[in-house]
């Protein structure tokens, strides 16, 4: 073979290595900006790496070798500013009517009188929305509230919640209401809007005055939800197909007085990684009844994104009756070691890999009982709660580490590598 044939042989073999290196490669590989790159190498171990922000996610530098954690949200915490050319907070103005946002502004028009004898409301300015509280006082309280919707936005109904959107952006979501007696039994409310007026339905035919209503309008689109069964009958309550409420306040996890079953399903966005060397998800402690301590188990969902009422029995294990077979994708938490502070939940290796799975893609999960999950009926309380959407800055998110991989250098120039065999050094063509 002559010199010129060797020498195009090698030419072509080292263009296509380049090729699958800087093309076919690149698929299974997270690439940064050359922004992001010079960014990446001047910023100090434990800094925010801010042009890598997304919608629902921030990362942060680990060490100098190439290592990140990210930070990623069950919501939408920021927006892209297209003048700025970068991912800023959401904010919003309310001035006691009308809730506003980047151009775009919501009001509901009571159809009732909100203050008498017999209901009263207060309304509460967070950082992230408004809280509205209505009290039903007594049986001769209106249980059919319903508001004129005034916007400039788009708004559908789903699952009990209203969203309104902005050339494809979610700009508000006035959530699901919660509602619950003077017990603290739940209070079922059903939802519908008919000709632009939304319309909560409020059963009390079996609560205890007063009535607690909790609407709540926010800046962040919620992919998280506790969903709930309640019946006399343990058994009937436990293998219902749908639940009975659902709510994004604060999410339960448990099984209480024989008649709640309490299950809270997520899904997060996970970016496009190659490797992951750890996880967890962290919850704000917000409450723990539980006279009986157990452990919580986290299952591969197939929930709906937001979550639905639905979605009750869709995870990985469920059976029809009778215990559960799932996958357990963390490592023991107990609710012994429940902290009003952040709690973590770190993920075992068939977490991971679950995890690492969906890059790319949506990540749904659910957190169920350890005797939910054998079966095992409750002497009494037997419930953790964590934050939800009720205290901002609180909501829940999950936590990942993960290597950059050698391709991931800013592709400033396209140029071929020098090709070596063994690790000797020595170039497999010499001139």
């Amino acid at each position: 073979m002559s010199k010129r044939w060797h020498v195009f042989i090698w030419f072509v073999i080292v263009l296509g290595l380049s090729l699958c290196f800087f093309g076919a490669c690149k698929a299974q590989a997270q690439t940064l900006s050359a922004k992001q790159t010079d960014e990446l190498k001047a910023a100090a171990v434990g800094a925010e790496i801010k042009s890598m922000r997304t919608k629902n996610a921030e990362t942060f530098k680990a060490d100098n070798k190439g290592k990140l954690t990210a930070k990623i949200y069950a919501h939408e915490k920021y927006y892209y500013d297209t003048v700025a050319k970068e991912y800023r907070e959401k904010t919003f103005t309310y001035d006691g009517k009308a809730f506003a946002s980047r151009g775009y502004s919501i009001e509901y028009k009571p159809l009732f009188k909100e203050n008498t004898a017999n209901l009263t409301t207060a309304k509460e300015q967070t950082a992230t929305g408004v809280k509205e509280t209505i009290t039903l006082k007594n049986v001769d309280a209106p249980t059919l509230l319903s508001w004129t919707i005034v916007t400039n936005a788009t708004y559908t109904l789903d699952g009990g919640a209203v969203t309104f959107t902005a050339n494809g952006e979610v700009m508000f979501v006035t959530q699901a209401p919660t509602a619950w007696d003077r017990d603290g039994k739940p209070v079922k409310v059903t939802v519908s809007i008919d000709k632009g007026v939304l319309i909560y339905d409020v059963d009390v035919k079996a609560a205890a005055f007063p009535v607690t209503v909790d609407p709540t309008t926010t800046i962040i689109s919620a992919n998280f939800a506790k969903v709930y069964t309640s019946n006399a009958d343990y058994a009937t309550a436990r293998n219902a197909t749908t639940g009975d409420y659902i709510g994004v306040l604060n999410l339960y996890v448990g099984q209480y007085d024989q008649d709640l079953i309490h299950r809270f399903f997520i899904t997060i966005v996970i970016p496009d990684i190659t490797t992951l060397t750890a996880a967890s998800l962290f919850l704000n402690g917000s409450n723990d009844e539980s006279t009986t301590d157990f452990d919580i188990y986290i299952h591969i969902s197939t929930c709906n994104t937001p979550v639905d009422i639905g979605d009750f029995d869709l995870f990985d294990g469920h059976q029809a009756s009778g215990a559960y077979n799932g996958t357990i994708l963390n490592d023991t938490w107990n609710t012994s070691s429940y902290s009003a502070d952040w709690n973590e939940i770190v993920f075992n290796a068939a977490g991971l890999a679950a995890i690492l799975a969906k890059k790319n893609d949506t990540f749904k999960l659910v957190a169920i009982s350890s005797r939910d999950y054998a079966a095992t009926a409750p002497s009494g309380a037997e419930r953790v709660t964590f934050d939800g959407t009720q205290v901002p800055g609180n909501e829940p998110y999950l936590s990942i580490t993960y290597t950059l991989s050698s391709g991931l250098e800013s592709r400033k120039s396209l140029t071929a590598p020098r090709l070596y065999s063994n690790g000797d050094n020595v170039p497999l063509y010499k001139k």
